[in-house]
């Protein structure tokens, strides 16, 4: 999710590194992108998501609901009363997650058929507490 949050123009010299071939001279370079290790990447990631989630509340309610309530860092965990409400919730929060360049993925549940609609590459593998 980090390298999905772009780093505004103004703080990227905070961003600063160095870099060296051993048949080159050093190099600078900036991060543009938030990355793994700086202290801020958590907030920043889920800082950049929430925000993306209340500009979106008014057309896309239920999935800005769920982010902004059921969303820890990257993981989203929340349940519905059938798979086609399942369904639906999943095509709009790929809709509204899209829409900020946020690419979805590992979807699990315990109901096969709420998965029906998620391609297989995009399901998660793993099947834990099972």
């Amino acid at each position: 999710m980090y390298l999905q949050v772009q780093i505004r123009e103004e703080d990227r010299d905070a961003c600063r590194f160095l870099w060296r071939d051993e048949t080159q001279e050093v190099c600078k370079y900036r991060l543009t992108r938030v990355c793994f290790g700086l202290t801020c990447s958590p907030f920043l990631a889920v800082s950049t998501v929430r925000v993306h989630a209340r500009r979106h509340q008014a057309t896309a309610p239920r999935a800005a609901s769920e982010v902004l309530c059921n969303m820890y860092v990257d993981d989203l965990a929340t349940s519905c009363e059938s798979p086609d409400e399942a369904r639906t919730l999943a095509t709009q929060l790929e809709e509204l997650m899209a829409s900020g360049g946020f690419h979805l993925h590992k979807w699990a549940s315990n109901e096969p058929a709420a998965l029906r609609a998620i391609p297989t590459e995009r399901r998660s593998t793993e099947t834990r507490g099972c």
